[in-house]
């Protein structure tokens, strides 16, 4: 079997069967599985968006439940708080499945570990 390769498919899309990422419908699509971590107390907070900064910014003026005494606490936000990246994808059905994973991974529903309180369902599901 020979494959060819031309500039819009790159060997990571094929592997990962998605959409290159300049295909009409894909445009603004992508999805991000991020955490945030608390670098006092190092509890995990396991999500995802289209856009992580504009979340974790959102998240410091209203924190998911589990967050809230944790950001009262430790203040400033920024200074306080860790974003990262961990999964990007154009499809949503992998990005649920890397956060459940993280979140049954790094067990962020207890409450030692972690800010979660689903066990990582879909992104229509509220987490506050």
């Amino acid at each position: 079997m020979t494959i060819i390769f031309n500039n819009t498919v790159n060997l990571m899309q094929l592997l990962l069967h998605q959409p290159a990422p300049n295909h009409p419908k894909m445009q603004g699509k992508c999805k991000h599985v991020y955490t945030i971590t608390c670098k006092e107390s190092g509890r995990i907070y396991v999500s995802q968006s289209a856009n992580p900064q504009k979340r974790f910014k959102h998240h410091a003026l209203k924190p998911p439940k589990k967050m809230f005494i944790d950001v009262n606490n430790y203040k400033p936000f920024v200074d306080c708080f860790e974003l990262n990246v961990v999964f990007s994808s154009y499809r949503k059905y992998l990005c649920d499945r890397k956060k459940r994973r993280l979140i049954s991974d790094l067990k962020t529903t207890q409450i030692s570990c972690g800010y979660n309180i689903l066990k990582g369902h879909s992104t229509s599901d509220s987490q506050y």
